[in-house]
Order: structure tokens, then C-alpha cells, then sequence
């Protein structure tokens, strides 16, 4: 246990340092030094014990600040950390470059409570750059906890700390991550700027994979992310930066989140704010057991899009509370919530969101201000009337909600879409909600998409396309119900004949005004397409679909659904 013995281990040209059993640091006094590509061994499952530390495990031999070792194999650590100086901080190594890490377990605390201001904290590194490879890393009752310091008090400071489970930054360079799990991961972050349970902030590529045995998957299970100022996700907390290229490969993942906040901008079921760059993901499994909620920009997988060709496949959501919330002399706070992302916005190059396969279950999906969707709150909203540059096909999806709420623009599907956006495909769409509303009577709710196009004539409703789309939603029971409800509310287009295609749209509404069609007539919509009233199975075609009684909130409907996965034998939704 004498490890200040191992200051001189690597002389006569050694390169690897071998672990065995179980070892206590209580006297290590100053972190081991390692040559550049020193390989460092754990056998016969050696266990490194520690009930307090203030140093990491491991330094460079070097004037450098980085680690430069091939491989950290099996080592099972059981570390409490506590960090009392600037910079980076990881429980391996504070910075790392170009390293492979294999077999890693993590068990304990990272603590700081002085007025030192850490910059990167990681569970293992608080900065990886270069070509890294880790794989099998697992954490399990891990708790972070670091003191509430920034440089600049007050609202909005942009604080820049970074704080991951496993790794604070990485600023550059490609990142594999391969079949790691996270168990009861807590993380009270000091109102650090960029928090996530895998990585804090990333400018590299990123692929978080699993081998290629089809069974196998990364899991995160237990998180709970509080006290953060913006930026927070189960995975990242942010992506990209200006003129980014760098790409975000997630696959094979299943998540199970506690909770996660922050007190401003942007947090989401895995991550909070990408900015520029690709994202890729299939074959996600999102499930919020309470609440992720941020001052604005909250969904359940991405609380911003921005600037980024994203492409989401195969994945599922479920979801308690989704909430944007007003934060007191904070501008725009209260905005953009939805199931999948909050906002997905663009303005200089076109990109494209691509989303198939997409299955939410949510029961509140609320924005306190504006902007509320089962899918996604807004598409392009624009900020000093720059052009919105985003092409979106939705396809093959399903949507449940409870409730859906909003100050202003609320949809069963999408809020707001802006008068810019390139184009908007609607496609197989199955969109049911049990209340949907707003708490404006000049901007009424939308049982698909809560308001498009405002002003510009002759521009916005040819660049959607709404077909094979089936949707049930019911308004908030306050009196109102004579009031109009859309499928969708767009004015000053011109003809849209053959605009929906097989689009089908039920509500509780009763009337018989001339400005409700029975489902199943041809109708010309004029300039504004409302209700369409239940009617029967048979006046309802829509190809390859399933025709089923359900039940929503004790009420019984014939309606034909795309995916009937989410009911009972009775019919009856399982929110």
C-alpha cells in the first residue's frame, strides 16, 4: 500500500504496471506517474480502494498535461475523490489523449467544496482528446457533487464548466464508447454549464455503440441530473460549436432517467443541445420515470436541434413530465417542449431532420409560455427574420399524450411551425392525445400541429404534405368547446387541393357547423382545414392500417390506428 514506492516504477525502460488484489490508497499523497504509452493491468480483479483522495490516480511523466497510456485494463475502483484544485479532474487521469480503457469499474464519489474553479470534471477523465477507445467502463453509485462557483454571478452567466460521468470534455479528435452501462448515476453540478451522464461537452466525433452481438446494449439506468445552469442530457450535455463538422453516432441504447433539470437552457432524454455537426441515432429507449425540465428548449430525447442534419430512427420514448418553465427576469424562458425535441431550428444552410420509426408516451407535455408538441414544440422558428432552412420528413409515427399545454401555440403533433421552413413531409402519422390546449383564446390548440405559416401568402402550406396521418384529440374540458379546433390553423394560402392525403382527424367536438366534414367526404377546406368529425370505421380508408375501438378518458371511438402495440384488450391506452 506504500504506492509513493512506485514514483521511480517505470525506470530500466518498464511499461506496464500490474494491479492484483485488493489495494488501499489512504497514503497515496501524489498521483503515479506514467511514461507515454505505459500500459496499465489489473488481474485477478484488483480492486483499488480509497476513502478520500484529492489527487487522481495517475499523472503524466512529462512537462505535458495529458496521459498518453495504450491501455487501462480491469480495474474495479472503489474512489472517493475530493477535488480541491483548478482545471480538469477525473478519477484516472485529469487529461488524457489518444488513450484505450477496457474493463473499468467505477464505484464512489467526486466531491469539491472550496472556492477553487474546476473547469472538466469526469468520473474517469475530466478531458479526453485524440483517437480514444473505451470500452465495458461501468458505473454504479456514483455521486457527483461540486460546489456552486462560477466566474459571473447572476442570470445567464454562460458558465463553462463541463461535467460528464465518465468523461468532463472532449474538444477534439474521434471518441468510441462501446458497451458501457451507468447504474444510480447522481450528479449535482454546481450550476456548471454543459452536464451529461456520459460526456459534459463534446467537439469530437463521437460513435457510442455496442459489439456486434445484436443483444447487447449500452444502458444508462438510475440518473438524476439537478442543479445545472443549461445544457444537461443523459448522454451530453452539449455538441458541437461554431462551424462544427464533427458527427454524433448513438446506437443500441436503452435509458432510464430519474430526473434531469437545468435551471436555463436546453436539457433532454439524451441530449441537451446539439449545435451544427450530424447526429445519427437508432434503436433508443428512452423512459422518464419524474421530470426533465429547463427554462426552455426540453424534449425527451434533444432539447435543441440547431443548425445540425439530424436522422433519429427506431426509438422509443416514454415520458412522465416534459416542461418548459418561466424562470423570473430570464427572456423567452417558459418555451419549446416537446416529446421528441423542443426546438429544431436552422438559418444559414439548409439542413434536414429525418425522423422514422418514432413511437412517445408521454403524460404532460407542457411549456408555460409558448411553443408545446407530442413530437416536437416548434420546427423554425425565426430570430430577426432570418430564412428558416430546415427539410423534415416525419414518418411512421406514434404519439400518445395525456396532455399537452401551452401559453400560446399547442399541437398534437408539432406547436409552431414558422412561415420560412423549407419543407414539412407528414407521413403514417398516429397522433393521440387526451387534452390538448392553450391558455390563449386568439391562438387555439391544433390537434396535429398547433399553428403554420402566419402572414406570407402564397409560401408556407405547399411545402407541407400531410398523408396517411390519423389523429384524436380532445380539448380542455373549460367551457370552450363550441370554440373552432383545428387539425391545423394556417390563413393566406393559396389553393391546397390535394395537400391531405388520407388525412383523418377526430375530436370530441359535436357540432354540426358547416365548418366540420364527416371523415370519409371529399371536402374542399377553404382557407382553413377544422374538424373532422367520428364518424365510422367503414368511411374511413386509409391503406394498411388497423381499425380498432379505443378508449379515451372513459370515452369509446371506433378509430384505425398504424400501431395498436400501446392497448389493452379492452382498448385502453397503457400511458
Amino acid at each position: 500500500t506504500k504506492l509513493s514506492l512506485l514514483n521511480d516504477w517505470y525506470k530500466d525502460s518498464k511499461q506496464c504496471l500490474v494491479f492484483c488484489g485488493d489495494i488501499a490508497l489512504d497514503d497515496l499523497q501524489d498521483s503515479i506517474p506514467l511514461p507515454d504509452n505505459a500500459k496499465v493491468v489489473g488481474v485477478k480483479t484488483a480492486t483499488l480502494k480509497a476513502k478520500q483522495l484529492s489527487v487522481p490516480l495517475f499523472k503524466p511523466n512529462s512537462s505535458e498535461d495529458y496521459i498518453k497510456s495504450d491501455h487501462f485494463i480491469k480495474l474495479n475502483l472503489d474512489i472517493h475523490l475530493s477535488i480541491s484544485e483548478n482545471g480538469a479532474r477525473g478519477v484516472l487521469a485529469n487529461k488524457a489523449q489518444g488513450v484505450n480503457v477496457k474493463d473499468i469499474q467505477l464505484t464512489g464519489e467526486l466531491t469539491h467544496n472550496d472556492d477553487q474553479i474546476i473547469t472538466e470534471v469526469g468520473g474517469l477523465f475530466g478531458v479526453v482528446t485524440g483517437k480514444s477507445n473505451l470500452n465495458h467502463i461501468s458505473l454504479n453509485k456514483v455521486n457527483i457533487k461540486l460546489k456552486e462557483n462560477r466566474p459571473n454571478v447572476g442570470y445567464d452567466s454562460k458558465n463553462n464548466k463541463s461535467i460528464g460521468g465518465i468523461i468532463g470534455s472532449a474538444p477534439n479528435g474521434d471518441l468510441t464508447i462501446t458497451n458501457s452501462s451507468i447504474n444510480d448515476l447522481t450528479i449535482d453540478s454546481g450550476l456548471a454549464a454543459n452536464v451529461g451522464g456520459i460526456i459534459g461537452v463534446i467537439y469530437s466525433n463521437l460513435d457510442f455503440k455496442v459489439d456486434d452481438d445484436a443483444t447487447t446494449k449500452n444502458t444508462v439506468n438510475g440518473l438524476t441530473i439537478s442543479n445545472a445552469e443549461r445544457n444537461t442530457g443523459a448522454l451530453i450535455g452539449y455538441s458541437g460549436k461554431n462551424k462544427s463538422t464533427n458527427t454524433i453516432n448513438i446506437n443500441n441504447t436503452e435509458i432510464n432517467i430519474k430526473s434531469i433539470s437545468a435551471e436555463y437552457d436546453c436539457a433532454g432524454g439524451i441530449i441537451g443541445y446539439i449545435h451544427e455537426g450530424e447526429l445519427n441515432a437508432n434503436n433508443l429507449q428512452v423512459k422518464v420515470n419524474e421530470t426533465i425540465s429547463a427554462a426552455k428548449n426540453v424534449g425527451g430525447l434533444v432539447g435543441y436541434i440547431d443548425h445540425v442534419n439530424a436522422n433519429i430512427k427506431n426509438t422509443d420514448i416514454h415520458t412522465n413530465t416534459l416542461k418548459a418553465t418561466i424562470v423570473e427576469n430570464y427572456n423567452t424562458s417558459g418555451s419549446c417542449t416537446g416529446g421528441l425535441a423542443g426546438r429544431v431550428h436552422t438559418t444559414s444552410e439548409k439542413s434536414n431532420l429525418i425522423l422514422e420509426n418514432i413511437k412517445i408516451v408521454a403524460s404532460s407535455i407542457i411549456s408555460e409560455k409558448h411553443y408545446a408538441g407530442g413530437l416536437i414544440g416548434v420546427i423554425g422558428i425565426n430570430d430577426n427574420d432570418q430564412e428558416t432552412k430546415i427539410a423534415s420528413t416525419i414518418k411512421s409515427i406514434s404519439s400518445f399524450a395525456k396532455e399537452i399545454n401551452a401559453n400560446q401555440y399547442a399541437g398534437g403533433l408539432i406547436g409552431f411551425i414558422s412561415k420560412n421552413t423549407e419543407n414539412t413531409i407528414l407521413d403514417k402519422i398516429q397522433n393521440v392525445v387526451g387534452t390538448v390546449s392553450t391558455n390563449s383564446s386568439t391562438t387555439e390548440p391544433g390537434g396535429l400541429i398547433g399553428y403554420v405559416c402566419t402572414n406570407d401568402t402564397n409560401k408556407c402550406i405547399k411545402k407541407i404534405q400531410i398523408k396517411n396521418t390519423v389523429s384524436y384529440s380532445q380539448r380542455k374540458k373549460d367551457g370552450k368547446r363550441n370554440q373552432l379546433f383545428a387539425l391545423l390553423k394556417y390563413k393566406n394560402c393559396e389553393d391546397h387541393k390535394g395537400l391531405f392525403k388520407m388525412a383523418r382527424y377526430y375530436n370530441d367536438c359535436k357540432s354540426t357547423n358547416n365548418d366540420s366534414v364527416a371523415c370519409g367526404q371529399s371536402a374542399d377546406f377553404g382557407n382553413e382545414l377544422h374538424r373532422i368529425q367520428p364518424d365510422n370505421c367503414d368511411s374511413v380508408k386509409i391503406a394498411d392500417s388497423t381499425c380498432k375501438k379505443i378508449n379515451i378518458n372513459g370515452e369509446s371511438i371506433n378509430f384505425p390506428l398504424f400501431d395498436t402495440s400501446m392497448l389493452d384488450e379492452t382498448g385502453n391506452i397503457q400511458w
